[in-house]
Formats: C-alpha cells, sequence, structure tokens
C-alpha cells in the first residue's frame, strides 16, 4: 500500500466509503435528507430575502431617494413665549427659497395636503374619497411620479391658477370606469371643477405606508392640482403645508433640509421651530428590518443543517461499532490510522455533498414554482447558494471527524476481538 500513489489510494478509499454508504443505503438517505431540507432552505430563504429588498426599495425609489421634507413642529414653540398659529411656512418663503442659492437642494415644492381622504371628487353618477394635493411644476421630479396618459403642469398653469387636475389610477377606475378617453375630461372636487390633464403611473408604496413616509398612502387615489389653484378654491391665498424638495446628491439630503430650515427661521425671526425627514432615514429603517427577518430566517435554517449534520454524526458513529472488526482486519492486514480515518471522512462529506446537491435541487425548484404563482420575481440568490455548498462541505467534515477518530483509534487485536 505504500507503494501506490497518494491519487490511487484516495480514489480507492472514496470507492469504500462508497460501498459502505450504499450498503446502508436507508440510513444514508435518512442522513442526506437532513441535510437537504437544511441546504434548500438556506437557498430559498436567502432567495426571497433579496428578492423582497428588491421590491421595497423599488418602493422607495418611487419618492426618489433625494427626497427630503420640512415642516413646522408640532410642539408649541416657546422661544416667544407664545404658541403661534399655521403651519409656519408660507408661499413667500417658498419664493425666498426659489430665489436663494442653496447648493444642496435640487428642486422644491409647497404641498398642500388635507393628511386624509376627505375631499370628495365626483364625475356624473360615480364618486369617491381622494387624497388631494397642491404641489408645483416640478413635484413629480422630486416624488418620482411618472405619467400613463397627458402632461404635467406647466408654469403657466401655476400662474395663472388654472383648475387642472392629474388623477391617480385608482381615481381613473372608480371615475371613468365606461370610458377609455380621460385626458380633456372634467372632474368636480368639491364645489369646483377641474380638467383631467394627466394620469398618473400606478405605485405600489404599501410597505413605505407602513414606516409612515409622508405621502405614501392612497397613492393611486391621489389628485394633483397647482399650489394655487389648491390656494384659490380650497384654502387661505398663502397657505402651504409643508415643503418637499429633492436633494442634490444622496448624501446632501440633511445638508438640504439644514439650509430650508435655517431659512424658514431666519425669516420668521427665530420664533418657530421646524423639522426635516429624508428618505435616507427609512432606507435605514427598511434595511434594518429586512436584514433581522432574513437573519431570523437563515437561523432557523441553520438549525435544520446542524440538525442534519448531527445525523450524519450519529450515523458515523454508529457505523464505526458496527463495523468494529471490519476495522480490525484492515488495522492487521497494514491500514494505517490516517486511511482508516480518510475513509469514514469521505463517507461523511459524501453524505453531506450529496444531500448538498439535492438540497440544490430542492431550493431552485421551489424558487422555480413560487416564482410561477407570484406578480413578484424571484432570483436566485448566487451567494446563498455558494453559502449553501459551502455549509454542506463543513457539516460532513465537522460530522464525520469525531467518529474518524474513534475508528482510527481502535487497537487492531481489540478490534478483532468485538462481536
Amino acid at each position: 500500500m505504500t507503494n501506490v500513489s497518494l491519487w490511487h489510494m484516495f480514489l480507492l478509499l472514496l470507492g469504500e466509503a462508497f460501498e459502505a454508504l450504499v450498503g446502508n443505503r436507508y440510513r444514508t438517505i435518512l442522513s442526506l435528507l437532513g441535510v437537504a431540507i437544511g441546504i434548500a432552505s438556506i437557498i430559498v430563504v436567502s432567495s426571497i430575502a433579496t428578492a423582497g429588498k428588491a421590491e421595497i426599495f423599488k418602493e422607495l425609489e418611487t419618492f426618489g431617494l433625494r427626497t427630503f421634507w420640512v415642516y413646522r413642529t408640532t410642539n408649541s414653540d416657546t422661544s416667544v413665549g407664545v404658541t403661534l398659529a399655521g403651519t409656519g411656512i408660507t408661499t413667500a418663503d417658498y419664493k425666498a427659497l426659489l430665489n436663494r442659492t442653496t447648493p444642496a437642494i435640487s428642486h422644491i415644492s409647497p404641498v398642500l395636503d388635507s393628511n386624509r381622504f376627505s375631499n370628495l371628487a365626483s364625475r356624473r353618477s360615480k364618486s369617491m374619497m381622494v387624497k388631494l394635493l397642491g404641489v408645483n411644476q416640478v413635484f413629480h421630479l422630486i416624488n418620482g411620479d411618472l405619467l400613463s396618459h397627458g402632461r404635467f403642469f406647466t408654469m403657466n398653469d401655476i400662474h395663472k391658477r388654472n383648475n387642472v387636475a392629474i388623477i391617480g389610477s385608482t381615481v381613473v377606475e372608480k371615475l371613468f370606469p365606461d370610458s377609455s378617453l380621460v385626458i380633456g375630461q372634467t372632474i368636480s372636487i368639491g364645489d369646483h371643477w377641474f380638467q383631467v390633464i394627466g394620469v398618473l403611473e400606478e405605485k405600489s408604496r404599501e410597505f413605505v405606508a407602513s414606516l409612515g413616509v409622508a405621502g405614501a398612502g392612497g397613492s393611486n387615489a391621489r389628485i394633483l392640482i397647482p399650489y394655487t389653484s389648491y390656494q384659490k378654491n380650497l384654502a387661505e391665498p398663502d397657505y402651504v403645508q409643508f415643503l418637499q424638495g429633492q436633494a442634490s446628491q444622496l448624501d446632501q439630503a440633511e445638508n438640504a433640509i439644514q439650509q430650508t430650515i435655517a431659512l424658514l427661521k431666519l425669516r420668521n425671526n427665530k420664533a418657530l421651530q421646524y423639522k426635516g425627514d429624508n428618505m435616507a432615514s427609512y432606507v435605514t429603517t427598511a434595511n434594518n428590518i429586512l436584514q433581522s427577518v432574513t437573519f431570523i430566517g437563515i437561523t432557523a435554517a441553520a438549525v435544520s443543517l446542524i440538525v442534519g449534520g448531527l445525523a450524519i454524526m450519529n450515523i458515523m458513529s454508529t457505523s464505526v461499532i458496527e463495523r468494529t472488526k471490519e476495522i480490525g482486519l484492515r488495522r492487521a492486514i497494514g491500514a494505517t490510522q490516517q486511511a482508516i480515518r480518510i475513509q469514514f471522512i469521505l463517507e461523511a462529506i459524501l453524505i453531506s455533498c450529496a444531500g448538498g446537491v439535492l438540497g440544490t435541487l430542492m431550493g431552485l425548484g421551489t424558487i422555480h414554482i413560487a416564482s410561477l404563482y407570484t406578480t413578484s420575481p424571484i432570483s436566485v440568490n448566487y451567494a446563498g447558494m455558494l453559502l449553501a455548498t459551502f455549509s454542506s462541505f463543513a457539516v460532513g467534515l465537522a460530522s464525520g471527524y469525531y467518529p474518524a477518530l474513534s475508528a482510527a483509534k481502535l487497537e487492531p487485536v481489540e478490534a478483532l476481538r468485538h462481536d
């Protein structure tokens, strides 16, 4: 045996390991399944987590990741000893921002928002409660809005306070169920009539709405009108509820907020307090939630993989006891401790690798079937699959080492005496 090349010896040991596993095929299959289920779980969980993250960030991107909001605080302003009424933001404040050089701000819009579905929109015999927003001509750039039909507001619409509206897809379904012609039609909002000039593309914002992002709820039941028309028909002439803007760069969002707040405080002699939000904070929140969910899923999958490893260790320990006489005979005719140890480790690795292959196929099959029954695409997370492959090899090596060590330490004479 000493004259045989190392490679040839390895192949011989591999063949003997395979024959031993085939001889105990039912026990081998049960151990193999434990590993396969763990591997499949890791692949499926990591792939679903990756797909979920992609869908959620797609929702976040519907706002634009550079979006920020500035409001007056809801707390009483104590710096002047009295509580001042109003939102603390006027049209003049907004125009002052436009006329001032603010490097961190790319676009900004006043927003007049009812904050709830309190506006009744009607057309003929159809009506529904809608979320009405008064905005400017660049709001769609800030908010990531796209049109399926029509056009956005122009400066002319803003200056002339035109009664024009851009409506969401749900509004179209409710108010125009029997008409393919929407652009140019009129709808009433309260006591006022507006001509439809655009239809917003449908958006999914269920997750970001749960995070409390401003304007996330009812994104498809919105109606946008010029903020000047809102002021003319439905509010005070100078009323602005809050400002929504777009930072020039992703890392400039906080600077954009501070520049806006500084100007507002300056114009109000520091009598009012303001606060700001930006998408970066919601991105962080979403990341934390996803990482926690993924960690829990991977941990659960890892537990099943560990159980599979323990099953392999059990079968190998049992195999050592059952094959004690065989081990003694092999040692008596010249097999070294290293050869015995390698054979038993190879048996464990063969089980885990076979389980890894089966688990990979099971995981890929599960992902494929899930993709057929979901609207969101689920693609394979190759990092998760690589982790699963490495795990299957590591489990086999770890679970086979102790039984292999025990088998190698058996003394030939004592082993031959074993019944």
